[in-house]
């Protein structure tokens, strides 16, 4: 049952939901999907506003305390806190704490591991676009950690988080394509995927993940012939600009 679509979980309009919380904000950046303030005022003074919001019901500083909470940023690390501040939020339909909330049912962190909670949690950040939630869930079809394993199903949920940029996703689908598991193998677009993957990637996502693909992508190219090559290079570009950030 999709509790967002028969409306018993609202979509939230994050902007609104941030609408003038503060007036000393000076910048934000996002960890995990959530926005958590950076100030130039006493920080303990922006905790207690945060907690006042969440307890109000504001939905994105729930989210963002549950952030807190999972990292550790002033306050004492929780996970059973967090996860206790993205459930608030993730039923009234914020997206970045429905993928939050998905992840630590996923992992079994804060919670008892739960798959089917899991993937419930995932699909409705799915239902609202969001990557990351798109490529995890795409991991536990591919994985088949408490539904049937469907490679057709991780390759599409890869691709909607590969065509919004998400880095991890392109590798997985430029991976599905060069061994043809839900999808027909194409070496071409393996190598597009995996090239757009290797030219996108941020420090941040410096992880294992893209070190092998960096390392895939120079093996597949040995294999492509000029032609080949030629073609996954075009189709890059084609995406690169179609995709282009003004």
């Amino acid at each position: 049952m999709n509790l967002i679509n028969n409306g018993t979980i609202p979509k939230k309009d994050k902007q609104k939901s941030f609408a003038n919380p503060f007036k000393y904000l000076v910048l934000i950046f996002f960890i995990t999907g959530s926005c958590l303030p950076v100030v130039a005022n006493d920080s303990l003074d922006l905790l207690k506003r945060w907690k006042e919001l969440a307890a109000e019901g504001n939905a994105a500083a729930q989210n963002a305390l549950g952030v807190r909470y999972y990292l550790g940023v002033g306050v004492p690390k929780s996970h059973k806190e967090a996860a206790k501040w993205y459930q608030l939020s993730a039923e009234q339909g914020d997206v970045d704490a429905q993928k939050n909330l998905g992840r630590l049912y996923d992992q079994g962190e804060g919670v008892a591991q739960d798959y089917q909670q899991a993937i419930k949690w995932y699909q409705f950040a799915v239902d609202q676009k969001n990557d990351e939630a798109q490529f995890y869930l795409g991991t536990i079809y591919q994985t088949g950690q408490g539904i049937s394993q469907n490679f057709e199903k991780a390759s599409t949920l890869y691709r909607l988080a590969a065509e919004q940029g998400y880095v991890p996703a392109q590798i997985k689908l430029g991976k599905m394509y060069w061994d043809g598991k839900g999808v027909q193998q194409n070496f071409v677009e393996a190598y597009k995927w995996l090239s757009l993957a290797k030219k996108h990637v941020q420090p941040f996502d410096a992880d294992k993940r893209v070190y092998e693909a960096i390392e895939d992508l120079d093996v597949l190219t040995k294999q492509l012939t000029s032609s080949q090559k030629e073609e996954g290079q075009r189709l890059a570009l084609e995406w690169e600009q179609k995709n282009k950030k003004e």
